[in-house]
């Protein structure tokens, strides 16, 4: 997991270039893409990981009834 901890945050680091980068103005149609790719991305990747926690966090509630049993 933790190779999706990097890959998040790298993620937000473009995303605050980006935003860095249009600054006060209006974003044109590039930044909007570019804008609308890195939160899909982003999207993604922390719902992956959220799947990932969760099955990791399973996973001990199981092994733990297993050794109670």
């Amino acid at each position: 997991m933790s190779r999706a901890h990097a890959e998040i945050a790298y993620q937000i680091a473009r995303l605050g270039r980006l935003i860095e980068d249009i600054g006060s103005g209006t974003p044109d149609g590039s930044d909007l893409a570019d804008l609308r790719s890195l939160l899909y991305g982003l999207h993604a990747i922390l719902k992956l990981h959220t799947v990932q926690e969760d099955e990791t966090y399973l996973s001990l509630g199981d092994s733990t009834d297993a050794v109670a049993a």
